[in-house]
């Protein structure tokens, strides 16, 4: 979850407290509509790791995560939730965190270890990367994204996935992710309710600068998926129109 500092300064513990709630909120929603499907996790303030059993179900939660905080706020004075997430793949012996003494003189003080792919998911999320997106990647190839995460659009089938160049990755995630366009939708009027809550929320982010760049890099990615959406329809509609001659 993003901006729990902006909080802190605006409203103070009250105010950090009170996202806290409605990032758990939102997590154990999305958890339950897709049926439960978490092997184990962990949540920390303002950060969740989660394991699913399956490739699928891990981008249907993050996903459906998404779409729940973003549709939260309907007034400008509703709590508005800004989620960034990473989808890699994890190894089933790792423990997700461990705890050890900082020193055998000092075994009151102790020191948490994450696991690999924590690490990873940790450096990934927090390489800089602005706005509300969900990426995938860190050894997950595209054609192993591409069968978990298929929509059918007008009779359809379209992959909303894509390596954007802008807002442009630096370091290793120019190489290693790609973005899950999770504002895609099998349906026309739910992309059109998330495209008004963009317009609501690149309007109420005008006097917070921290928020303003979040929803214009989000806004971006909107924009995006558009036209990528449109320009599958296209490219589907032109084949059928394709009659080869003998």
């Amino acid at each position: 979850m993003l901006g729990v500092r902006a909080r802190w300064h605006a409203g103070g513990r009250e105010s950090a407290e009170r996202a806290f709630s409605g990032f758990r909120s939102v997590i154990c929603e999305a958890i339950r509509a897709e049926g439960g499907l978490v092997s184990r996790g962990a949540i920390e303030a303002d950060s969740a790791a989660m394991i699913c059993p399956s490739l699928k179900s891990a981008v249907r939660i993050g996903g459906k995560a998404f779409h729940i905080a973003f549709r939260g706020a309907k007034i400008l004075s509703d709590e508005r939730l800004w989620l960034r997430g990473v989808i890699i793949p994890f190894n089933d012996n790792e423990q997700l965190r461990t705890e050890k003494p900082l020193a055998e003189d000092l075994a009151q003080i102790k020191v948490s270890g994450y696991s690999p792919s924590l690490l990873e998911a940790i450096s990934a999320e927090k390489a800089g990367f602005k706005g509300m997106r969900l990426l995938i990647g860190g050894g997950i190839s595209y054609s192993q994204s591409h069968r978990a995460y298929k929509l059918m659009i007008e009779g359809r089938r379209i992959t909303p996935i894509l390596r954007l160049h802008t807002p442009a990755f630096t370091g290793r995630l120019k190489d290693a992710y790609r973005d899950i366009l999770w504002m895609a939708s099998s349906s026309k009027d739910t992309r059109e309710e998330l495209q008004q809550h963009m317009f609501n929320r690149l309007r109420w982010a005008a006097s917070n600068e921290d928020e303003l760049i979040h929803a214009a890099i989000t806004q971006v990615v909107f924009n995006h998926c558009e036209a990528f959406l449109a320009s599958q329809m296209a490219t589907m509609k032109n084949n059928e129109s394709f009659e080869p001659t003998a």
